[in-house]
Parts: structure tokens; sequence; C-alpha cells
């Protein structure tokens, strides 16, 4: 049985590394959803699973399919499916255990920054990393 869910993200807002997305961010996703590269990855740590020079995901670290956005004035939510891969089996048992994760768009791009917030801008979407809430010093 596919397990199914939802994730919100702020849009417009700093998010944890202080970075805001903007809009952009939604029709970055759509098109890696049209071109059938919209993963959610999960892995057990800070370091990213992969380089994100390279722009790719190891197929490992996969643990979903994004199949929609829905973006609704600040907010970006996406809904995806889980795989039955590693990493997807290790999501959906944290997830039956009710652990709540949260999203982190990951990707290249440029940074703005005025002093007080830092744009992301040029992004180029690569995946979006689950991670538990609170971060992975809370499990």
């Amino acid at each position: 049985m596919k397990k199914r869910f939802r994730m919100a993200f702020n849009l417009n807002e700093p998010n944890k590394n202080g970075r805001v997305y903007t809009g952009d961010l939604t029709k970055k996703i759509d098109k890696a959803i049209a071109q059938g590269r919209a993963y959610v990855t999960y892995h057990d740590g800070n370091v990213p699973p992969y380089d994100e020079r390279a722009g790719s995901v190891p197929v490992g670290e996969i643990a979903g399919v994004i199949k929609e956005t829905d973006e609704k004035g600040n907010e970006l939510s996406v809904g995806a499916s889980m795989l039955a891969t590693p990493a997807g089996d290790i999501v959906k048992h944290m997830m039956d255990e009710d652990v709540e994760f949260e999203f982190l768009p990951r990707g290249v791009g440029w940074l703005e920054s005025d002093g007080k917030t830092t744009k992301v801008t040029e992004y180029t979407f690569i995946s979006c990393d689950l991670v538990p809430k609170g971060g992975y010093g809370s499990l």
C-alpha cells in the first residue's frame, strides 16, 4: 500500500536557514514534476546525501515522489507518495510512529542579502528533504 502525505512550506518568510523562497519555487517544483524528477529525499544526518552541484539524487536516498503542488497565499503544500525504497520504508515506519516531518527544498542558486533577509534567486530545484520536526537531534 502506498503512503501519501502532504507537506507545507511558508513562502516569502525566512526558513530555518534564514532563506526566503518566493512563489517561483512552486514553478520549479511543478517543472520537476513534469520532467519526472520531483523527489522527496531522506537521510539520517545533516550532510546532504548527494552532490548539489551535480543536481542528481542517489536512488538510495529517494523516499518518495512529489505528485502535486498547491500554493495559497504564502503557503506552498506538496503532495507526495512514498516509495518502496530503503529511505521510503524508514519514513513510512517513522510516520506510523507519529514522527512529524517538515520539508526543506534542496537546490542550487544564488543568495541575495540585504542584511536582514537572504532571498534565494536563480534557483534550480533538486529535491525536497524530509526532516523530522525539531531536527535530527530531537529523535
